[in-house]
């Protein structure tokens, strides 16, 4: 959903994260979600199947680890 210049992304329990283009540069963030052991094994089991890079921390110094 759009709101002005913002690409609304609303979570299941409403909350919004917005984005907008921008020219300049885009750093790194680290969002945490709180979720149920069965939503992260789903979650988990998609990032697994699509062979994707993970971190246990926003450092990026544990590759392939999760705090879990």
């Amino acid at each position: 959903r759009r709101w002005g210049p913002f690409q609304m992304v609303t979570t299941e329990n409403g909350a919004n994260l917005d984005y907008m283009d921008t020219s300049g540069e885009i750093r790194p963030q680290h969002y945490a979600f709180l979720v149920s052991e069965a939503e992260f094994d789903e979650i988990f089991a998609r990032i697994r199947e699509r062979d994707l890079p993970y971190w246990a921390d926003p450092g990026r110094t544990q590759l392939g680890e999760i705090n879990h």
